[in-house]
């Protein structure tokens, strides 16, 4: 348990550290926490009192300032900061 929340509080400031450098806002900051954990646009707007076009924007704004054009490789570029090495190059397939 105590392993697992160092882990939960290594991931979290690792992905605030990403979110500084794409310059996301707080509002997108909690629009991409969202997404990646796999809510829907309808299930964002809801929690947030928005609508699903101002969620579908922000999401289009933090995908532009993430390079990524959705929410899987939105996913993918915060976990490839996990990676000290290419794994190819450390032969993992």
């Amino acid at each position: 348990e105590l392993h697992l929340r160092a882990a939960q509080g290594e991931f979290f400031a690792m992905v605030n550290l990403q979110f500084d450098r794409w310059g996301l806002s707080k509002a997108e900051r909690d629009i991409a926490l969202l997404t990646t954990k796999g809510l829907s646009v309808a299930e964002i707007a809801d929690l947030r009192n928005t609508t699903q076009g101002t969620v579908k924007s922000q999401n289009n704004s933090i995908y532009r300032k993430a390079k990524v054009n959705s929410r899987t490789q939105l996913l993918g570029a915060l976990i490839d900061e996990l990676f000290i090495e290419d794994p190819i190059k450390m032969n993992l397939e």
